[in-house]
């Protein structure tokens, strides 16, 4: 089944400027850097990552995620506290698992029968709590 994403999200363009993306890696890149880029997760879902989690930012980033929560989540959510950090490496990979969307690896990156390059992607996730339901 395909659908139109337009019709279930949101786009804001520029809505983090590259300033912002900026500071923001400037941040996490010493973390990231103590850490190795890993091939063996526990569901193989996901190639060539790293990956860890912060809960302090400086002023500056604290003001930019705040901002992205606000505008993600509603008033009364209960978000983690932590946001997870993912860098995913040029020919890393997040395989399409039990969703309906997957990140390629380098060699699989291509739109209309062209190939795109690629370099390493990160990801800062802010997330809420799982609902009752939804808990294992």
């Amino acid at each position: 089944m395909r659908i139109n994403a337009t019709s279930s999200m949101r786009i804001y363009p520029n809505f983090v400027s590259e300033e912002e993306e900026a500071s923001l890696l400037a941040e996490v890149e010493p973390q990231l850097k103590r850490l190795r880029y890993e091939y063996d997760h526990w569901d193989n879902a996901i190639e060539g990552y790293r990956e860890t989690e912060r809960d302090s930012w400086n002023e500056q980033n604290a003001a930019i995620l705040k901002r992205v929560r606000d505008t993600a989540f509603q008033p009364n959510a209960q978000l983690l506290p932590r946001a997870h950090i993912l860098d995913l490496a040029a020919a890393g990979d997040v395989s399409r698992y039990e969703f309906t969307h997957a990140v390629l690896g380098g060699e699989h990156s291509m739109w209309r029968g062209e190939k795109l390059p690629r370099r390493r992607r990160i990801a800062v996730i802010c997330r809420e709590r799982p609902l009752p339901e939804h808990r294992e």
